[in-house]
Formats: C-alpha cells, structure tokens, sequence
C-alpha cells in the first residue's frame, strides 16, 4: 500500500462533506476519488474519524481502494478506525476490502510510520472492543 501521490489537493467543500456525512457531493463528476489533504488524508480518512458511516458506505461503493490508502503518518482508514473504536465502521472496512479483493498485505496488518498495526493502535487507545474484533478478523495478530 502507498501514500497517495500524484494525487489533487482536496478542496473545502469535499472536506466539509466527509466531516458532515454529505453524500450528495460525490454526485459530483468532478470527485475522482484521489483527493487529499496537505497530510493526505482521502475521504475515508476523514470520515472515519468523523463516524460518518453512510458516507464511508457510498464513498467505498465508489472508489474501494480507498479502504487502503496512506496518509502522512502512513495511517490507513483501518488506524483511523482503531484509534475511534468504532466497530461497526471497522465492520464496514473489512467488508469493503474483502469485497474489493485488493492485492497485498491485509490494511490491518499494516504498520504506520510509529511501527503500529491499527490493534496496536486500539489498545494505545483503550478501545478494547476493536482490538477484541481485529483478532477475531485475524487471529494470527496475536502471534
């Protein structure tokens, strides 16, 4: 999984849409999909730590490899999500990435840039449920 280069520069009214869980933008023909912040952060990125779950449903039901991009701190949405505890939303984003069939290193296995996979980060984060959900995912975690 890489950063996401190349990418455009996210512009106040996308971003104002996954804080708020506005769907209707992504009617848009001009959303790609490949938007980011100055930390890169996509839409998923933001509307996880958002608890924006339609939102993340519509936006993954139109541009899945989002589930695994990076930001800056190479946090994918599954961080994200591990450091919210949501589990429901961590729900989402398995289903999503198994649904896509997406090549590579499963995005909850992934490290970001402080060495943390997201059950690290959920344990960091006292949100014990989500941990308890990703080893359920993939008990192999634990190993």
């Amino acid at each position: 999984m890489e950063k996401n280069e190349g990418t455009k520069t996210m512009d106040n009214d996308l971003y104002e849409a996954a804080v708020k869980g506005d769907s209707a933008i992504l009617a848009n023909a001009a959303v790609r999909g490949d938007e980011c912040t100055e930390t890169k952060a996509n839409l998923i990125h933001i509307a996880v730590r958002h608890e924006r779950y339609d939102f993340i449903e519509t936006t993954l039901g139109k541009f899945p490899h989002l589930v695994c991009q990076r930001n800056s701190d190479d946090n994918t949405p599954f961080h994200i999500a591990a450091e919210m505890g949501n589990t429901r939303i961590l729900d989402l984003l398995v289903n999503c990435y198994n649904k896509a069939a997406l090549e590579g290193l499963a995005p909850w296995r992934e490290k970001n840039l402080e060495g943390n996979t997201p059950l690290h980060v959920a344990l960091i984060h006292a949100k014990l449920q989500l941990a308890n959900n990703l080893v359920m995912i993939d008990p192999e975690l634990t190993g």
